[in-house]
């Protein structure tokens, strides 16, 4: 699966924060840290290690203009048939976007 995403207002070259967590599991486990590129996308591609409930988390720690952002998405992921790739099923979204709430923030930070 692709976790994709875009900060607004673009920042290029800055740190997200790419995360995962089990349903039933109060731990975050670290995916990756991807580097956005010059228009504040970011994208990565990740196979869970196992079927179940996942929510997953992009989040971006801010700076001096603009407040912390994060997004997160439930998918769940059956086992798949032997010989088969897994069957993701998303929830919301097919992918993190870390977009509204950065953009309200920094919107708000301005003011």
């Amino acid at each position: 699966m692709t976790i994709s995403g875009t900060l607004i207002p673009p920042k290029p070259n800055v740190n997200i924060t790419i995360e995962y967590q089990l349903e039933g599991q109060n731990d975050w486990t670290l995916i990756i840290i991807k580097s956005t590129d010059n228009d504040g996308n970011f994208n990565y591609t990740w196979t869970p290690p196992k079927a179940g409930s996942y929510t997953i988390r992009g989040s971006w720690s801010g700076d001096q203009n603009t407040n912390p952002s994060k997004s997160e998405v439930k998918i769940e992921v059956e086992a798949p048939p032997t010989g088969q790739e897994p069957l993701y099923i998303v929830g919301a979204a097919a992918a993190i976007t870390t977009v509204a709430l950065g953009v309200y923030l920094w919107i708000r930070k301005r003011k």
